[in-house]
């Protein structure tokens, strides 16, 4: 069931991208772009980066500390290291001096705490634990089908401080696939075990396995470009990739590029021994295919009038189950439950770039927000984006699941009228008149 809604109290922003509690951006000139709050101006700042093509934010070193990880289209990677201002958060008029020191003087500038080289044209990046070993691992998708996953190899010979981190990414395998990397994500599947799956054209994907031979721990092999290319030649095998067809999907190109998100919330069960929600994952197309599936069965499928170019989740319920969202050129927004209960949002300008997730517009008040990037340069963010629902409810329906309105119907002897009876009840109720 699909309907459509508007979303009000917006604030516009430049040159961001949302992620948790603060909204980090990049951009084709190299910029990069930490944003808290409301202030429409940056908290901290970074240039010549080189073309931004992917930036993500974890614990990438190991460290218990998350850190701003970017990749250029050079194939440059740039680590930052970002300490909060516990003076800002302190006290609230310093708060509002520090804001006007910043308009005047610019935004703090960050200098990165690691840089190296890494394979050019990357477009998809994730940082998560692929190898079950404890710890985190980058995991990038490249232009020309090529996906490979880098572990931080920490350096012996120097101390960590911070200003500068010592040691260095090390190739940890490499995945060929047919077909053009859309996006990549790490999930729980069926079985309750972590999976790596990356998104293949025509709303397919395939799973990408590890070998069992051991992480390369820094040895001279690493340091060898030739060695290293070797290394991925002999790594790029079919066993360790696994294609998914899905033969009953109703996509209508084959060739068609595919987005893919996983680990979708189904509430509090998660936890609870079998769950019936575990392994679901949610695909689109620039074609306009929607898509929920489980495994190798798909749940539903749906076509839409517009190109659909990124899927995220969302807990718009508030709920404890994540939503669906998928966002196309033109700015219409879908917002799916796994029902397939639908609303619409019609952004109003052509949208170039898409995200959801929790930012905090105060301190300490994560809420839901949508965050669109134009063709102008320009930032929206649409923020406490929560819907009491996504069925559409009738009065007559809320009502009956109020104690005091049951208990009103027994005394008048109206506790087993049917729905027009209470219609005309309401009605006369609200309005005074039959």
């Amino acid at each position: 069931m699909s309907r459509q809604i508007r979303i009000a109290l917006s604030i516009p922003f430049k040159f961001k991208r949302a992620h948790d509690n603060e909204l980090v951006a990049g951009n084709v000139n190299g910029q990069l772009m930490v944003f808290k709050g409301t202030d429409t101006t940056p908290w901290r700042m970074a240039s010549g980066l080189g073309m931004t093509s992917c930036a993500a934010v974890g614990d990438v070193c190991n460290t218990g500390k998350n850190v701003i990880m970017t990749l250029s289209a050079e194939g440059w990677c740039h680590v930052f290291s970002v300490s909060p201002n516990e003076k800002q958060n302190k006290d609230d008029e310093k708060d509002k001096e520090a804001t006007v020191a910043q308009a005047k003087g610019g935004p703090e500038e960050m200098t990165p705490v690691y840089q190296q080289l890494l394979a050019a044209n990357g477009q998809a990046i994730v940082i998560a634990d692929i190898d079950k070993d404890g710890k985190n691992e980058i995991v990038i998708g490249y232009t020309d089908r090529v996906v490979r996953a880098y572990s931080w190899v920490e350096s012996t010979s120097a101390t960590t401080g911070q200003d500068v981190l010592s040691g260095k990414f090390v190739l940890l395998q490499t995945w060929e696939l047919v077909g053009q990397v859309g996006s990549i994500v790490v999930t729980t599947g069926v079985d309750g075990q972590t999976e790596l799956l990356a998104s293949q054209p025509g709303c397919t994907y395939t799973t990408l396995l590890m070998k069992d031979t051991g992480k390369g721990e820094g040895g001279d092999k690493e340091n060898n470009e030739d060695e290293e290319e070797e290394e991925e030649r002999q790594q790029a095998s079919g066993e360790t990739v696994i294609f998914h067809p899905l033969v009953s999907s109703r996509a209508r190109n084959p060739d068609v590029s595919t987005e893919i998100i996983g680990n979708l919330a189904t509430g509090p069960s998660d936890d609870a021994g079998d769950c019936p929600g575990r392994g679901l994952y949610a695909m689109c197309t620039l074609d306009g295919t929607l898509m929920l599936g489980q495994g190798e069965e798909i749940v539903w499928s749906l076509q839409v009038d517009h190109h659909l170019f990124s899927l995220t989740k969302l807990d718009v319920t508030m709920d404890g189950k994540d939503e669906i969202v998928a966002c196309g050129w033109d700015g219409q927004t879908y917002i799916m439950d796994h029902l397939r209960n639908m609303v619409r949002f019609q952004f109003d300008q052509p949208v170039n770039a898409f995200c959801a997730g929790l930012y905090a517009v105060a301190p300490g008040k994560n809420v839901p927000c949508l965050v669109y990037a134009t063709f102008h340069n320009n930032i929206t963010l649409h923020f406490n984006t929560t819907l009491p629902c996504l069925l559409p409810t009738t009065l007559t329906d809320v009502l009956a699941d109020k104690e005091r309105v049951t208990q009103l119907l027994q005394k008048l002897n109206l506790q087993d009228a049917d729905s027009g009876t209470l219609q005309q009840l309401y009605h006369w109720c609200i309005y005074g008149q039959p």
